[in-house]
């Protein structure tokens, strides 16, 4: 299969497979048959930059991580840099919002929000194997402390994603997608320093093995408030469209 889109053409593997899903499912469901019909499946540009810079910090960075005696504190670093700064996870949950089709769905703001963006948390969770292991291996971080990483990896991509909602709720078009990834990075950057803040001083004052832990319960705690405030404000989008 193959589409026009200005001078290139875009080519799709045919698909045979068949899904079915009711509700806000069939969201998730349609969105995995349109990866599966993409050259390369779930993978993008995103999943080679988080190979590239786990390649490349992973010999750079190596003596200043091991010198430190820590270097779980350089990974878990740079994984909240590149959640706030890079901008990887557009896919097609940002198209979901935009169709009408989306409101008529008999189901729950929060149900047709999660199916929405359940294939970027899977994106996600892939791109944080794919960045972390390399790095762990190359510095010598445990199993518990990469699987941990990996996971606030998936977990600050997914506060990022709901975070965003809420920016393009509160802005609209009025400031654009730099605006919006403006507001989006201070509300995050305003929101997990304070899970940060009490990881770190947890650490120092009775384990640094803490770090890890209370940052991926905390970041998962607050991703899921978050969550429920995108999909309230999705709730007052669906209200909209309705009139």
């Amino acid at each position: 299969l193959s589409f026009i889109i200005g001078e290139k053409k875009k080519r799709f593997r045919r698909v045979n497979d068949t899904f079915k899903g009711t509700g806000a499912k069939a969201i998730f469901y349609r969105q995995l048959l349109e990866y599966k019909k993409e050259k390369y499946f779930i993978f993008s540009k995103m999943t080679l930059l988080c190979l590239a810079i786990a390649v490349l910090l992973s010999r750079v960075m190596k003596d200043s991580a091991m010198k430190s005696g820590m270097p779980e504190m350089y990974m878990l670093g740079i994984i909240m840099y590149m959640t706030l700064i890079l901008t990887g996870y557009l896919g097609k949950w940002e198209n979901e919002l935009k169709t009408p089709y989306l409101f008529l769905i008999p189901d729950s703001p929060v149900r047709k929000l999660w199916y929405a963006t359940l294939m970027e948390h899977i994106k996600a969770l892939v791109d944080g194997c794919i960045f972390c292991i390399p790095l762990s291996v190359a510095w010598g971080i445990g199993p518990v402390q990469t699987i941990l990483a990996i996971l606030t990896y998936a977990v600050l991509q997914a506060n990022r994603l709901y975070t965003k909602v809420i920016a393009q709720c509160l802005l609209g078009d009025t400031m654009g997608k730099t605006g919006q990834d403006f507001v989006r990075a201070i509300i995050q950057m305003t929101v997990l320093g304070i899970g940060i803040a009490i990881a770190v001083a947890a650490g120092f004052m009775v384990n640094i093995d803490l770090v890890f832990p209370i940052i991926f319960i905390y970041s998962m705690i607050i991703t899921v408030v978050i969550g429920l405030l995108a999909s309230i404000r999705f709730y007052s989008m669906e209200q909209l469209a309705w009139q």
